[in-house]
């Protein structure tokens, strides 16, 4: 166990560099841990907090999410309110509409909304993760002043994932995404920027519902130096067949050389 355990950690370290509660099963691999309760992320896609992961919420499985955000940027404090609605219509794929109501010094309103779609193309074998692809449509707010995208944005990310069974009550869960951002492709404002992230999660209780997440979270080439940043976020999630909650706080060296913090919260309602 110890060295299948070891094979998929440096596989996904490896092979990758270059709801809601719903519980694993074999049909997503042999070799997946038994009773992963895994949950949404501020996206709405199945994941970490900011990480998206290679599995999918589950066939016909149906999640409202709704959240709080809350950061300091430049002297802007923003408080935002994401909500997210999640479908899985197939036992590999699903879809999400999330957007978010800002609140900020500058100003208030509705911010981006996008249309999000992941399908995973390869489940986790006994060496090599689970594997995945995304694709999303960004949509501008109510106020140019809180929103990233003036005409639309396009997102494009791969995912690998793997949850191995490291005793009878606990797993390890290893995830990493790479997506690339294009805001307003073609137009005066045009900005294309790339994002990274990976993360852990381990359960603390022995049914696996209360779990520490932990992230690394990498954005570069944004036009304004401030957006691009190094980010550590950690915090914990618990997960019911009523209701997933998850708690973190993330910790960010800004490419202007500031440093911010965002705390957020997120609860999820799951339907089967």
């Amino acid at each position: 166990m110890y060295k299948k355990t070891a094979g998929l950690i440096l596989i996904l370290a490896l092979g990758t560099a270059a709801g809601t509660a719903n519980a694993a099963s074999l049909s997503e691999g042999r070799w997946v841990a038994d009773g992963v309760y895994r949950g949404l992320n501020f996206r709405g896609l199945t994941g970490l907090f900011i990480t998206d992961s290679a599995y999918t919420i589950g066939k016909n499985n149906f999640a409202i999410s709704g959240g709080y955000a809350s950061e300091s940027v430049a002297g802007n404090t923003i408080n935002a309110v994401p909500v997210s609605i999640t479908y899985g219509y197939g036992a590999a794929a699903e879809i999400s509409i999330s957007g978010s109501a800002i609140n900020s010094t500058a100003a208030s309103g509705i911010g981006d909304s996008s249309l999000s779609w992941k399908w995973r193309f390869r489940r986790q074998s006994e060496y090599l993760p689970a594997m995945a692809m995304g694709a999303a449509v960004i949509a501008p707010g109510t106020n140019a002043a809180i929103s990233t995208v003036s005409t639309y944005g396009v997102r494009l990310n791969g995912m690998a994932s793997s949850e191995a069974a490291l005793t009878e009550t606990g797993y390890i869960g290893l995830y990493v995404d790479v997506q690339l951002d294009a805001i307003d492709p073609g137009s005066s404002s045009s900005d294309y920027y790339y994002s990274a992230n990976a993360g852990g999660e381990l359960p603390l209780s022995d049914d696996k519902r209360l779990q520490l997440i932990g992230e690394v979270n990498y954005t570069t080439s944004h036009a304004a130096s401030v957006d691009n940043y190094t980010g550590y976020t950690g915090g914990l999630r618990y997960t019911s067949r009523i209701f997933q909650y998850s708690l973190a706080g993330s910790l960010r060296s800004r490419g202007d050389g500031s440093n911010t913090s965002q705390a957020m919260f997120n609860l999820t309602i799951p339907f089967f």
